[in-house]
């Protein structure tokens, strides 16, 4: 989601970029990844980075490498961000910035004027949230958000509106564990897949076939319905 931005960012703090390669090329993300997105000292994303070099061939060579990259990043990263929001082209911006692939930036731009395009490609870069079905012939959508926020207190658990028996998760991490999925009470399913269902309205006693199923999760759906 963010590759292009952090080998951007990368790339203009070392002298010799294309020689990041590989794992190292790897690591360096990562710990990019830490100071530009995750926000954390530059102590804490270069060691972590050096642990990862002190593993590879000629390890002790490259954790001056990684630092001085790391500290340049951290130096220098808003000044760029800054001159490319200052200046007048978008496709740029949508591709250092926001990682978006310089020929889908021209489009977006052409198509949706410079501010839409930004505002999309902004939207994109944020983690997507987990929507939840829960199975209201069990169990009341404001109980399982309750029992999911006691569970995981960082998460940020929410009702949608328009789906009563659906729960909207961010910063749930994984939620195919748990009791409540264990037990059936609630299953990860996309809204716009549970809206086919709901659009079938299937009454007790109907036979439905579900033509194209996947995993199953609108066929216990239309069971639960």
């Amino acid at each position: 989601r963010h590759r292009t931005r952090l080998d951007w960012d990368g790339n203009a703090a070392a002298r010799q970029p294309k020689k990041i390669k590989g794992t190292l090329r790897e690591t360096l993300r990562v710990a990019a990844f830490e100071l530009l997105e995750l926000e954390r000292p530059l102590r804490v994303a270069a060691s972590e980075a050096c642990k990862t070099a002190s593993s590879l061939q000629q390890g002790g060579n490259l954790r001056g490498l990684i630092t001085a990259i790391l500290a340049e990043i951290e130096r220098s990263a808003g000044t760029r961000e800054r001159e490319l929001a200052d200046g007048d082209d978008m496709v740029a911006r949508l591709q250092h910035r926001w990682s978006i692939p310089g020929w889908i930036a021209s489009r977006w731009t052409d198509a949706l004027g410079p501010k839409a395009a930004l505002t999309r490609a902004q939207v994109l870069s944020k983690p997507p949230s987990i929507d939840l079905r829960v199975d209201n012939h069990r169990i009341q959508t404001r109980d399982a958000m309750e029992a999911l926020q006691t569970e995981i207190p960082d998460a940020l658990v929410e009702t949608v509106e328009g789906f009563p028996g659906s729960l909207r998760v961010r910063g749930g991490g994984d939620l195919f564990f748990g009791p409540l999925h264990e037990q059936g009470l609630i299953s990860v399913q996309g809204l716009g897949s549970q809206q086919a269902a709901r659009l079938l309205a299937p009454r007790p006693g109907q036979h439905v076939l579900d033509a194209c199923a996947g995993h199953g999760g609108k066929t216990s759906q239309l069971a639960e319905l």
